[in-house]
């Protein structure tokens, strides 16, 4: 199982899919399949609230700041309202990672178990290969949020030191309804910073008066190195004034 609690909910919905199909072949009960699937959206919705709460945080603390330092006459917008929670899964009882490890243990223990079902659940059999080829590892991206303060994105960290963060520069004015963005091939990429902790924010302010898109792309870094593949491509239209 990975160590970082991001990277825990992500092979915990791996596992708890496919148990889904393939539990009861190695001797678990639905009861058990079902536990485990609560167990893994409590784990989801727990992560989820505490980055939502992060994020809020964090845009409390730049109004206040622009607030309280600011320049007369810079624009400021309402006072951030509240976010809306996502809806809680069913309740369950402590102790998430040992129940999960204790499930592993009797797949392992089952007769029908073999190695193509431990490569499928992620588990690794005995005698397996568990070397990570870094050339192709390619961090998994999305929007977390955007509004009128910050850009912010999620990414998985898994085991490496954390990711590099490029931008498009410039950013180019928000296309028409309809329209298309400038071919991928001739953005002009630049190395916006490093993240270690996700998600990533980006609080820069637009250029002009009108929204712009703002294309991001992350690769892992160690030693200071790139490491791997970068990721696919993210857009957002971002509006921040």
């Amino acid at each position: 199982m990975p160590k970082g609690e991001r990277e825990i909910e992500g092979w915990m919905s791996n596992f708890s899919s496919r148990l889904q199909t393939i539990g009861s072949n190695l001797g678990l009960s639905n009861a058990q399949i079902t536990a485990i699937q609560n167990d893994y959206l409590a784990c989801k919705y727990l992560l989820d609230i505490e980055d939502l709460f992060k994020a809020e945080l964090h845009e409390r603390t730049q109004y206040k700041d622009t607030l309280l330092k600011g320049e007369i006459g810079t624009v400021i917008s309402n006072y951030p309202g509240l976010p809306t929670l996502p809806t809680a899964p069913a309740q369950v009882p402590a102790g998430i990672i040992q129940r999960i490890q204790s499930t592993v243990q009797l797949i392992k223990n089952s007769s029908n178990y073999n190695e193509a079902y431990g490569q499928s659940l992620r588990i690794i059999a005995p005698g397996s290969d568990t070397t990570v080829d870094k050339k192709i590892l390619k961090p998994e991206v999305k929007v977390f949020e955007n509004n009128a303060n910050h850009v912010a994105l999620k990414f998985v960290k898994g085991d490496m030191p954390g990711v590099i963060v490029f931008v498009n520069a410039p950013a180019t004015t928000a296309p028409a309804a309809g329209a298309t963005v400038d071919a991928e091939a001739a953005i002009s990429w630049v190395e916006y910073t490093r993240c270690t902790v996700s998600p990533f924010t980006d609080t820069r302010k637009n250029a002009g008066s009108q929204p712009e898109t703002r294309m991001y792309k992350f690769q892992y870094f160690e030693k200071d190195l790139p490491v791997g593949l970068q990721s696919d491509i993210i857009k957002v239209v971002a509006a921040i004034y």
